[in-house]
């Protein structure tokens, strides 16, 4: 595994652990919403690493997906904030993303 993949990992399963400790007035994390927050992290990562070949970039996007696929099992369903999907839409950062969108 590449080492922004690795990264990108780390950041998925630590969102995803920010996630299952919230607490009251959130909703429960749809499939969709998962998808959201993995698909962003991916792209900050990757672009952050430097590639910019779409076409590595699809293919980099579904290894990563399919390696990830129990932890984005385990994010269905955990605690979100009100307006979390569209901070994590927005944020230009994966510290961004796990530091003001995800708590």
């Amino acid at each position: 595994m590449s080492a922004p993949v690795r990264r990108a990992a780390l950041w998925l399963i630590g969102a995803i652990a920010l996630l299952s400790t919230s607490g009251c007035a959130r909703r429960p994390a749809t499939a969709a919403d998962c998808a959201a927050i993995f698909d962003k992290i991916f792209a900050l990562e990757f672009k952050e690493a430097g590639f910019r070949d779409p076409v590595v970039a699809q293919r980099k996007h579904d290894q990563f997906a399919r390696l990830l696929a129990p932890y984005l099992d385990e994010c269905r369903g955990a605690r979100l904030a009100s307006g979390a999907i569209d901070c994590v839409a927005k944020a230009q950062t994966v510290e961004e993303l796990s530091h003001r969108c995800l708590r």
